[in-house]
């Protein structure tokens, strides 16, 4: 997840996507601890099923967000897509957004 809020701040989509692929390898790395707990019998088969589930999901998520990153490719980011944002935000050229 850290990867993922350091990432959200670059300036680009293309460096953004930079830090999610990161993150995705270390979901990667995670489901291969998980194994190494299996095999020591630090964790039961239930929670090992349970915890690697939930890492590929994750992995899964990030995946589509690096695709849809990809197929709407943006130079400088300025926030949210317009599509994204809630009603309530409105921008003013080079400012954060500001809620009325």
């Amino acid at each position: 997840m850290s990867n993922i809020a350091e990432g959200f701040d670059s300036d680009s989509n293309a460096e953004f996507v930079r830090f999610l692929r990161i993150s995705y390898r270390s979901l990667s790395e995670f489901q291969s601890q998980l194994y190494i707990c299996k095999d020591r019998r630090f964790l039961s088969p239930r929670d090992f099923d349970e915890l690697y589930e939930m890492a590929r999901e994750a992995k899964s998520k990030v995946g589509a967000f690096i695709r849809y990153l990809k197929a709407h490719p943006r130079g400088k980011r300025s926030g949210p897509p317009k599509e994204l944002r809630t009603t309530n935000e409105r921008r003013t050229p080079n400012s954060e957004p500001r809620t009325p």
